[in-house]
């Protein structure tokens, strides 16, 4: 690796001295162009620069890089530096510094260009320059100039500059404006660019500027352009050009050669410039060898993370699941640290349904053949061994305890404390099993009930201890006797196979560097690499799937996050919006609708039903279901239209049934001393009163109303899971499974989390061979929200500033 990267720099070096060694001393021939015009120019066009030299040839560009790239550039002939160029870039706005040393004139002008992006393919944008020259009249104008880029696919890029459109004072007379207009074709991809350019100005002959660009291997471009400069007096001029770039880590070396075709004398200027970017080149001709480290605990949530006063926090999930797919991807990192700290459990048993998805994307990286160690950093229970277990090694500290491995759940009944305050509870149910969970009136468990959640408490053990199991290659019958809650010291849980080592971080690196087969493994560090993005020199974005989140209580109106308890509500209005902008993204192709609830109302879980059959139906695309932690009644009514549907092993779905509750608080009146008088009209008008039970007229009219809805839940259900709706019936009245158990019912197609419904949706588009993803979140974000407004907007307009995705939150591909 030390060789390829000297070799590497040392072909940059050469590559910088040897244009110099052409250069002649003579006097500069060539066609000034209107002064204080920056000589980046004569090697890029106005169609096809979206980096930090956007600044100095066209501002619009700047719309089309989601993080920030810098440029410095120097222009050199036999006898001086004719020009230094600096840029540094920003999504939408940028500052650049050019200082021109020519026999003719001297020039520093200071620039600020700034972008708007007009949808995902088009943008126009501003430059502002402040110039001071050795002129003896207007030695310093102002100028201003106008561009727009269009790039409608990945094959075209047009663009076009106005520039010194306010023609300013200078050197006794005005600075002339130019309209310069380019289109440039990639008929293979990135490999060929082709660019024309053309200049226009008021009462000359246009000039002509002809490139080409060739990446002749990956990270290495070999670049070329003829010009014909028609507007002098005399003969036309005509000048070619010639250079190479290349990648290394962050950046891109380039150096270039212009020179005269013909003239009166030699006539050539020589270029090297130095690009930086806050984004990877996966083209790099050196590639570093990264061992990437990752922390979990605690809970994690879709869209979790955010603040709340009381409670249990929680961690976003979706950064963590791309993180772990890039380290999967990314050919630069060698191995993973999994640092695994105290860890929540699910609703049922020690493990939900995330974090099973992240054990899963653990095991990718295994399987590509990547090393991982865990590192137990304050020993483990079931749900940090079941996390660990995907590793190839786990390592935990001598004072640690590993175990208890088991599932057991507790289901308060709390009808007769609520009884205790004079509170009842009036309710009907369609589903012997709807009140499975409903606490706050029940006192005890029927039979089909019980019976149902220990099937669910096997069910998790099961799949908990088979994980392990199978991670840790010990046998089914060993596995079955160490996971009986017991505890086990470090020392002992080496002896079962529990875990590989006892030792601290730095004991898990070794075996990292051990496993990667390093000469000296105790010298193996470890780094973060959550905010590695990569350079991507596409011009238009490929056709993408978007990811809808929808998480919380299902009820009409808007989303709603609780600050205070973190609770949230899913508005239907809110989704069916995000499903609608969603379809009308450009470029969007499938959906992936990403669930996480336990139902709620059945009026608003329709409408947002009746959204996704329209995308699906009257769009044509398809929409894929990606159930987390929960899709259980009104959670599940959204679901089960999806062309596919896709639940974690561990995901909670099912209860296909319907509920009304309300509480009676008449008795809790009259020990309070409360006389609640009741004034109505009509005889019903105050059925939902909490002072009174319902009669029995009021009971059987909601009881045939839960049953109406039920008959619509179950036809539903058979329709779109395409089950004959005579075997929806057994697998219905409100019964809870666990996503193994959905399988085998026939209420979900796959067992797999979001990235493989992602994959999913992909193939169902026909894009599975190049396409990208972008998320829109269910709520957004109070602070550095770049997916809607933020209340804080300075704060906003500063984190603007640095890498971020604007619009839809992107997570593309790797």
């Amino acid at each position: 690796m030390k060789k390829n990267r000297l070799a590497a720099w040392s072909f940059a070096v050469l590559s910088m001295i040897l244009p110099f060694a052409g250069s002649c001393p003579a006097e500069v021939d060539g066609p000034v162009t209107y002064p204080l015009r920056s000589d980046i120019y004569t090697y890029l066009s106005v169609s096809d620069t979206d980096d930090a030299s956007s600044i100095f040839v066209n501002p619009a560009g700047l719309a089309f890089r989601p993080y920030r790239s810098m440029i410095l550039r120097g222009a050199y002939s036999y006898d001086r530096i004719n020009e230094i160029t600096l840029g540094l870039a920003f999504p939408n706005i940028g500052i650049g510094y050019s200082r021109i040393d020519e026999i003719r004139y001297k020039s520093n002008s200071l620039l600020l260009g700034l972008a708007l992006p007009l949808g995902g393919r088009f943008s126009i944008g501003s430059s502002l320059a402040w110039q001071s020259s050795n002129m003896d009249n207007d030695p310093s104008p102002f100028s201003a100039g106008l561009g727009f880029l269009i790039r409608p696919n990945r094959f075209l890029s047009l663009g076009g500059i106005w520039n010194n459109a306010n023609r300013p004072d200078f050197g006794g007379g005005r600075l002339e404006d130019r309209f310069t207009f380019a289109a440039s074709i990639r008929p293979m991809r990135e490999r060929i660019t082709l660019s024309a350019q053309t200049d226009l100005k008021e009462g000359l002959r246009p000039g002509y500027l002809f490139g080409a660009g060739l990446v002749l291997l990956p990270g290495f471009e070999i670049y070329g352009s003829y010009m014909k400069d028609l507007s002098g007096n005399g003969a036309p001029y005509e000048e070619f050009s010639a250079g190479m770039a290349f990648s290394l880590d962050y950046g891109r070396v380039r150096t270039g050669t212009r020179m005269a075709a013909k003239g009166k004398s030699e006539y050539s200027i020589n270029s090297v410039s130095i690009e930086k970017s806050a984004a990877y080149r996966r083209d790099s001709l050196v590639k570093k060898e990264i061992f990437a480290q990752i922390e979990v605990s605690g809970k994690y949530l879709d869209e979790g993370g955010r603040f709340q006063l009381t409670g249990t926090k929680s961690r976003d999930l979706h950064p963590l699941l791309k993180e772990l797919r890039n380290i999967r991807d990314d050919e630069d990192i060698m191995g993973l640290i999994l640092d695994i700290g105290p860890l929540t459990g699910g609703f049922i048993g020690p493990v939900d349904a995330n974090l099973s998805e992240i054990r899963s994307a653990v095991s990718e990286i295994r399987s590509a053949g990547k090393p991982v160690v865990a590192y137990l950093s304050s020993g483990g229970g079931a749900s940090e061994l079941y996390l660990a277990s995907a590793a190839d090694r786990i390592v935990s500290p001598e004072l640690s305890l590993i175990g208890r491995i088991g599932v057991s759940l507790e289901v308060k009944r709390l009808k007769n404390l609520f009884n205790k305050f004079g509170i009842d509870w009036d309710h009907t149910t369609a589903g012997k099993y709807k009140s499975s969970f409903h606490t706050q009136y029940t006192d005890t468990s029927t039979v089909e009930q019980a019976a149902e959640i220990q099937e669910m408490v096997d069910e998790a053990y099961r799949v908990i201890i088979a994980a392990i199991s199978e991670g840790r290659g010990i046998a089914a019958e060993k596995m079955s006797a160490l996971a009986q809650g017991q505890i086990f010291s470090p020392d002992e849980a080496v002896e079962n196979g529990l875990i590989d080592r006892v030792g601290w971080k730095a004991e898990a690196r070794e075996e990292l560097g051990l496993l990667a087969g390093k000469k000296d493994p105790g010298s193996v560090s470890t780094a973060s690499i959550a905010d590695r993005v990569h350079w991507n020199d596409r011009w238009a974005p490929p056709p993408a799937v978007a990811i809808v989140g929808a998480y919380g209580e299902i009820r009409s109106g808007n989303n709603i996050l609780d600050p205070v308890r973190g609770s949230r509500t899913m508005g239907s209005s809110s989704i069916v919006s995000s499903l609608k902008r969603a379809s009308d993204y450009p470029g969007v192709r499938a959906i992936v609708f990403r669930v996480d609830s336990g139902g709620g109302s059945a009026l608003a879980s329709d409408e947002i039903l009746a959204e996704i059959r329209r995308i699906q139906t009257e769009m044509n695309i398809p929409v894929v279901i990606s159930m987390s932690n929960i899709a259980g009644s009104g959670g599940y009514w959204i679901s089960m239209y999806g062309d596919a549907v896709f639940a974690d092993p561990l995901t909670i779905t099912g209860s296909i049934g319907v509920v009304s509750a309300k509480p009676v608080l008449k008795a809790l009146y009259e020990k309070l001393g409360v006389n609640n008088e009741v004034f109505k009209s009509g005889e019903h008008s105050d059925a939902y009163s909490s002072g009174r039970l319902y009669t029995e007229e009021e009971r059987e009219m909601l009881e045939k109303q839960i049953e109406n809805i039920y008959e619509i839940f179950v036809s539903k259900v058979s329709e779109g899971r395409k089950i004959e709706k005579e075997n929806v019936y057994p697998i219905a009245g409100g019964r809870l499974y666990f996503g193994t158990q959905a399988l085998e019912a026939g209420l979900v197609d796959d067992l797999g989390g979001v990235w493989d419904a992602v994959d999913a949706a992909a193939r169902m588009a026909g894009i599975e061979d190049d396409y990208t993803t972008m998320y829109f979140r269910a709520f957004k974000r109070f602070f550095f929200d770049s997916g809607g407004v933020s209340p804080l907007g300075v704060l906003k307009a500063a984190k603007a500033l640095w890498p971020v995705r604007s619009g839809a939150d992107l997570f593309e591909k790797p």
